[in-house]
């Protein structure tokens, strides 16, 4: 039986070399002409500090006050699974005729990808009863609210993690895709019904 030796490289923990080379594709943050940028986001950097402001909304003597915001900011902010918290305060001169009080969250998707094809999903529900009558007290004139800001949301049998705020549009076309949400605070009184809204993004 002859033996056959295999000549092995001098530094047994270099791999042999595998011909053909595959090199990796290369990349670049500049859209090709076949590209488009549909969204930009700034780079990761150092965490965000936790806003300590208040955001603020008068209206027909009720104030919409939320806690832990950019006071400067022309919108409040909210991430999924955050807490909103703030209050409802009246400052109304017959809070004894008042009925109810509600904070409502909404939230929805809408879109038009064909002619014809607008849709509308609505993605964020909660209604929040912060005042009834059937305790037989009048009604406060600050009213708390703490609640839970979801971070997925249902359609049919799937479900999503719920999308942030933003309006995309499709260059030369009248096809888009939006998000957006909304803060209600519903009075009722005995012959009017007051409302104070805003749009909110988060951040």
């Amino acid at each position: 039986m002859t033996r056959e030796e295999v000549n092995m490289p001098s530094d047994s923990s270099v791999p042999p070399e595998y011909s053909p080379k595959v090199f990796p594709p290369l990349y670049t943050p500049v859209p090709q002409s076949s590209e488009s940028t549909l969204q930009r986001s700034s780079s990761a950097g150092p965490a965000r500090i936790a806003a300590s402001g208040y955001f603020v909304r008068r209206q027909d003597g009720i104030t919409l006050l939320l806690h832990d915001q950019d006071g400067s900011a022309a919108r409040p902010s909210i991430g999924p699974g955050a807490f909103l918290e703030g209050r409802i305060i009246l400052e109304l001169t017959d809070r004894d005729t008042v009925r109810a009080v509600e904070l409502k969250i909404e939230g929805w998707i809408e879109s038009l990808p064909l002619p014809g094809a607008h849709s509308s999903v609505r993605v964020v529900s909660i209604s929040k009863v912060l005042y009834s009558p059937e305790n037989g007290n009048p009604c406060a004139n600050s009213l708390p609210f703490s609640h839970r800001f979801p971070s997925i949301f249902n359609e049919g049998e799937n479900v999503h993690l719920l999308p942030p705020t933003c309006q995309i549009e499709f260059n030369n076309t009248p096809f888009f895709m939006k998000c957006t949400y909304r803060i209600t605070a519903r009075v009722v009184a005995q012959k009017h019904v007051f409302r104070n809204r805003c749009i909110y993004s988060e951040g």
